[in-house]
């Protein structure tokens, strides 16, 4: 039987190669979110579903059921399970497939496919009476693009069958060879564990959070208490800093409206949907969440709407609650009002860049006043992306700022790590091809990052005599994909922050940040959210973990005190102009960052392949540390754009549970790995 694939149309490498080369190929891992099967992906969910069984099983302990649905699945139209599999080093070779099937009203077609050649095992009988083998085999073309393996189902609707023990591996190979080998190293990572570079600043991990809707879902909705199953996922990621009221919120909130009694409270507008909230998650609930993670506060003050007095006051408040709140920004993003602008970034809180510069110091005092240890930061941005930001006649806002402030601020904070943040539909993320460019620009977007950090650094030196050296803090970033006022559009921008590859750039934003010796603070947005991406996203179907969830845990818990020197040797790629991110030639694919315990006793090395299509083999030397066993893990998913939890367009994939898994590696001063696309490894060394 001949079938057609036009919609499958899927280029990007999955995971390592081995003599099996599917992931959860016998069905026998745990279901993920919402029942979803871990390891594979799903096309046509209109005409079939899937689920694991125990009741009808070749082999212990699940097994794969799929039934008919709708107007039944049959050709194109069609549901199939499908995973993609790295083709490069299998192009000539002879590759064999093959699952057992139990068909009852509807068949199953197994097919191994390149659009340069393809093999299939189709049975039409629909009422096999048991488990049969079925299998097939193909030599790869040499010319082939790329490689997926699908369970397809045809039948009418209320068809089953069931499958299990499914396999494809390369003729002749075994299980040995999913381990990595010992030469033919491209990339090459050199760790000096005997030179401590400096103390990594664990304010590099903090969030930022807001007042409004109840804190974006930290507080149950039905009583004033925190959500104990949000606090459950956050407390192991030992958050050192919230980042409160908000963002643009900030400069337009009054603190005593968020105190007192819940039924006292005060109400305001919640500046983007427009509707008039009750300040239920106030003052004293963020102290509760303080409580809770062992956090401390970044406070925002109100300079767009508010005054040092009030600034003072709140600072006072907090100290006679002995909250902890060692950092104090003034303001929020007022170098991106105007004043002609609409909006909620708009004239409503403009100030000119010369009242900013004469009004700081009042804050600053004002705050010291209540807390004299508090670190009081001013704020200021380049605003050089692909397009500005802030309307024209504010251009130059920081710029003159910095030139006019004569008095000392503890830090500067900006907002330039936003992206790829598209205005202008240049990309609707609507094929693959599309999306894999779209990961190539938002990757490289990070090095844009660093270069604008190292500008603003230079500015502040230049400009502003009296803060040379001063230490910078990103106090918001994260994956923006794009902004529409089309609904459908904009929920793909949306889904777009809960994949894969944002983490990705998340993880490869934590590397700029780690390695720049200016940058002293970070606040991802947000820990939770019911939309975009965040840590975890508040789902209608429950609470997801999001893949960048993962790279925080990877983070806090595998990496550690101190940095060490780490030298790559890497390939390089090339990301095209999108939204805010410039067109980069030359970006480095393999991200590598080194740290040592306080102890001395372990070496904790995080590496990001950045490589949308392939897995990369690895070899880091560790100098200077005896290991006596090493230890590697993975964040890695069939497909970039796969997610965890359901989807909001078609866009994105789930593909059952993205999270860390361990990962084979050799060596302890010499460690051989494979570094799979799209992936975030973790690479601890202990010594006895």
């Amino acid at each position: 039987m001949k079938v057609t694939f036009g919609t499958l149309l899927l280029l990007l490498a999955g995971p390592a190669l081995g003599a099996d080369l599917l992931r959860n190929a016998r069905f026998d891992e745990p279901p993920g979110p919402g029942g979803a099967v871990s390891g594979w992906m799903s096309r046509g969910e209109q005409f079939g579903k899937a689920r694991l069984v125990t009741d009808r099983i070749a082999s212990p302990t699940l097994a794969l059921e799929l039934t008919a649905v709708g107007k039944g699945s049959t050709g194109n139209d069609s549901f199939m399970l499908y995973q993609i599999i790295p083709h490069e080093k299998l192009r000539g070779r002879k590759v064999k497939f093959g699952a057992k099937v139990w068909t009852e009203g509807a068949g199953v077609n197994l097919v191994l496919f390149t659009p340069e050649g393809q093999a299939n095992d189709f049975d039409p009988n629909v009422k096999s009476g048991g488990f049969k083998p079925h299998h097939g085999s193909l030599v790869i073309p040499k010319n082939a693009s790329y490689l997926t393996f699908g369970i397809q189902l045809f039948g009418p609707a209320g068809g089953k069958a069931w499958v299990d023990d499914a396999f494809v591996e390369v003729e002749g190979e075994r299980a040995e060879n999913d381990q990595p080998a010992p030469g033919g190293a491209e990339v090459r990572v050199a760790v000096d564990a005997g030179r401590v570079e400096r103390a990594i600043n664990p304010w590099l991990y903090c969030m930022h959070i807001e007042w409004v809707e109840d804190g974006l879902g930290l507080m149950e909705h039905d009583r004033p208490v925190l959500r104990e199953q949000v606090m459950t996922k956050l407390r192991p990621l030992h958050i050192p800093l919230f980042r409160f009221p908000g963002g643009i919120h900030a400069d337009y909130y009054d603190w005593k409206l968020g105190i007192g009694p819940q039924e006292k409270r005060g109400q305001s507008e919640n500046v983007f949907t427009k509707k008039v909230e009750r300040h239920r998650f106030g003052t004293p609930e963020f102290a509760e969440l303080l409580k809770e993670t062992g956090a401390s506060a970044l406070i925002t003050a109100n300079f767009g709407t508010g005054t040092a007095e009030q600034a003072g006051a709140w600072a006072r408040y907090l100290a006679d609650q002995h909250l902890p709140a060692p950092l104090w920004e003034v303001g929020n993003e007022i170098y991106l009002s105007g004043p002609k602008t609409d909006g909620p970034n708009g004239k409503r809180i403009f100030k000119p860049s010369d009242e900013y510069a004469r009004r700081f110091a009042s804050f600053r005092d004002a705050i010291h006043q209540a807390l004299p240890d508090a670190k009081v930061g001013a704020i200021a941005n380049l605003d050089a992306g692909a397009f500005p930001l802030a309307p024209p006649e504010n251009r130059e806002w920081s710029h003159k700022m910095l030139g006019g402030l004569r008095s000392r601020a503890d830090f500067v904070a900006t907002h330039d790590a936003y992206a790829p943040v598209v205005i202008d539909g240049a990309n609707d993320f609507s094929t693959e091809p599309k999306r894999r460019e779209g990961y190539r620009s938002l990757y490289a977007a990070a090095d844009q990052t660093r270069e604008d950090l190292d500008e603003l650094a230079a500015r502040v030196d230049k400009q502003s005599p009296s803060n040379r050296g001063l230490p910078l803090a990103v106090t918001e970033y994260g994956p923006l994909f794009g902004v529409s006022s089309d609904a459908k559009r904009q929920a793909v921008y949306v889904d777009q922050s809960r994949t894969q590859a944002a983490a990705i750039y998340v993880a490869s934003l934590l590397d700029v940040f780690i390695g720049h010796p200016r940058v002293m603070a970070a606040c991802y947005t947000n820990p939770i959210h019911k939309w975009y991406g965040s840590l975890l996203t508040d789902t209608d179907q429950g609470l997801v973990v999001t893949p960048t969830y993962h790279v925080f845990s990877l983070y806090r818990s595998r990496f550690f005190d101190d940095l060490l020197p780490a030298k790559i040797d890497s390939g390089r790629f090339d990301g095209g102009r999108l939204g805010l991110v410039k067109e980069r030639r030359g970006a480095s694919e393999i991200l590598a960052r080194a740290s040592r315990s306080k102890d001395g006793r372990r070496v904790g090395i995080m590496l990001v392949n950045r490589s949308v299509d392939h897995d990369r083999q690895a070899e880091v030397s560790l100098a200077g540390f005896p290991a006596t066993s090493v230890d590697c893990k993975v964040l890695s998913a069939p497909v970039p754009w796969a997610i965890n939890g359901p989807r909001l367009s078609d866009t994105t994939s789930s593909a059952g549970e993205i999270a860390p898994r361990p990962l084979p590696c050799t060596g302890t001063d010499r460690i051989a790995l494979r570094l799979p696309p799209n992936s975030v490894v973790s690479v601890v060394a202990q010594r006895g």
